[in-house]
C-alpha cells in the first residue's frame, strides 16, 4: 500500500482505535451514532466479531466516504 502512494507528496496514514466502556449491542450502535452527529461524519460496519476470545463483542467502522474497499 505505501509504495502506491505519490512519492512526490509527503504522505500521513492516519489509523484510530477507540476503546469504550460499552456492554451491548444496541450501546454501541448507540455510541456511533452520537459520534456521528457530533463529528458529522457517516460510518458503515466493515466487520463484527461476537464472543471473541479478547471482547464480548466488537464491530469495525470505516467511514462511508473511505476508500478503503467495502
Amino acid at each position: 500500500m505505501f509504495d502506491q502512494l505519490p512519492s512526490s507528496f509527503i504522505n500521513i496514514i492516519n489509523n484510530c482505535v477507540i476503546r469504550s466502556n460499552i456492554s451491548s449491542y444496541d450501546l454501541c450502535d448507540k455510541w456511533i451514532t452520537e459520534f456521528s452527529e457530533i463529528t458529522n461524519t457517516s460510518w458503515v460496519v466493515r466487520n463484527t466479531k461476537k464472543n471473541c476470545e479478547r471482547f464480548v463483542y466488537r464491530k469495525d467502522y470505516v467511514c462511508h466516504h473511505s476508500s478503503y474497499q467495502k
